[in-house]
Order: C-alpha cells, then structure tokens, then sequence
C-alpha cells in the first residue's frame, strides 16, 4: 500500500510570494519554492481560502519511498 508524506504553505498569497511555510509566520515560500518542491517529488492537491482571513492553505503530498 502507498504511503504519503504532506506539507502545507499558508498565508496570503500577494503576488508571487507566499506568506509562511509550514505555519511557521517567520519563513516565505516564493513560486520558486513550490516549482522546487515539484522537483522534489512534492505535487499540489489542494488550495483553500478562507473567507474570512484571505489565508490560503496550499497543500501538497509524495509518496514515501
């Protein structure tokens, strides 16, 4: 059986940044960073906003080897 591993970008998206990695307020993930984490396997499932905060949750998964 398949087994996954997931990481999650959130935040405001504002342009080609993308406001914290992992919840971690300290850290941004740019659109560089979420093509580095294609080439590391990783692919994007989802993308939520809320409507109240304008956060979005970016989430992605790869299987585990």
């Amino acid at each position: 059986m398949q087994k996954w591993e997931y990481i999650t970008l959130f935040g405001e998206a504002r342009g080609q940044t993308i406001i914290s990695r992992s919840g971690k307020p300290e850290q941004e993930a740019t659109l560089d960073t979420v093509k580095d984490l294609g080439m590391e396997g990783w692919e994007l499932v989802s993308v939520t906003i809320n409507p109240h905060t304008e956060e979005n949750g970016f989430y992605f998964k790869r299987p585990i080897e």
